[in-house]
């Protein structure tokens, strides 16, 4: 087993707002967040410690989200507070050799 962050939309979109207020590097536009299903579950994918041009710290990850409009996940990046980051929650997802 391995386990995975995931996110739901409505706390992926107060994540985003706080890092646009730390003028974090990678954040998501209005338009994407927009098409985000409502009821959406997000799996973080990669994720690194990162700082940003003006010295603040953040935890870049690359994340699958769920639209509203399609089946697919697709690939973003969010630069998360790291306070943030660390506080999402955790499920447990078979390895690929035992699907």
């Amino acid at each position: 087993m391995n386990t995975v962050k995931v996110i739901n939309t409505p706390d992926l979109k107060w994540c985003n707002a706080h890092s646009v207020k730390a003028k974090q590097n990678r954040l998501l536009r209005d338009d994407f967040l927009e098409r985000l299903d409502e009821n959406g579950t997000h799996v973080v994918g990669f994720s690194m410690w990162h700082v940003n041009y003006a010295g603040t710290q953040g935890i870049r990850a690359q994340l699958f989200c769920k639209l509203a409009d399609r089946d697919e996940p697709v690939e973003c990046w969010l630069d998360f507070m790291p306070e943030e980051f660390i506080g999402l929650a955790s499920v447990e997802v078979p390895d690929r050799a035992e699907v």
